[in-house]
């Protein structure tokens, strides 16, 4: 397990140094690069919402609700998990 952690643990130092030396990332670390598509997937229940506000049929109407219900509790479930990652142990 161990053996199998310094490999990990080399991996990423490897990716945030090329991050870093690659000129299409712009100069942006690894954590930042991972931000952008989180920052997309908040805006599908925004979409879903406004979908639902004009959709007519009422089974889609319980498809789009059920699948706003279940979108949000994932994303949720991610922004913990990605605020626990983010925030370095004092």
């Amino acid at each position: 397990m161990a053996k199998l952690r310094r490999g990990v643990m080399m991996m990423y130092s490897y990716v945030t140094q090329w991050c870093g030396q690659d000129e299409r990332c712009h100069r942006l670390q690894l954590p930042d690069l991972l931000i952008s598509p989180m920052q997309h997937c908040t805006k599908v229940p925004l979409l879903l919402h406004n979908i639902g506000r004009y959709t007519l049929d009422p089974a889609e109407q319980q498809m789009l609700t059920e699948s706003l219900k279940t979108l949000e509790t994932s994303l949720g479930w991610q922004s913990v998990s990605f605020a626990d990652t983010s925030t370095p142990d004092r």
